[in-house]
């Protein structure tokens, strides 16, 4: 995933749980967004698990989540992925969003 985008762009988040490197789902999953403007927190409810279309049936895939966002303001951007339960891991990224030329 790369690192610097335009103000506007939608990107997706995503995140792989996993346990003793077995692809695993957590009880309760939180995605935390930090922006130049304040913190904005998506929990589990916002989050959609990815979906393996080559299953037969298709169905989630263990472990697998991810979430769009619209960045809506330039500057340093932090994401951070939490797991509890099952899985009990955190993950933070950072981007950065510079503003459009228009």
């Amino acid at each position: 995933m790369r690192r610097t985008y335009t103000k506007g762009e939608r990107i997706r988040l995503e995140a792989g749980f996993s346990v003793n490197g077995e692809a695993a789902d957590p009880s309760t999953i939180t995605l935390r967004i930090r922006k130049a403007s304040g913190t904005y927190s998506y929990s589990g409810d916002d989050i959609e698990q990815e979906i393996d279309e080559t299953a037969s049936p298709s169905g989630p895939i263990a472990g697998s989540y991810q979430r769009e966002v619209t960045l809506d303001v330039s500057g340093e951007w932090f994401y951070r992925w939490e797991g509890t339960g099952l899985v009990e891991t955190a993950e933070e990224k950072r981007l950065f969003v510079r503003p459009s030329r228009f």
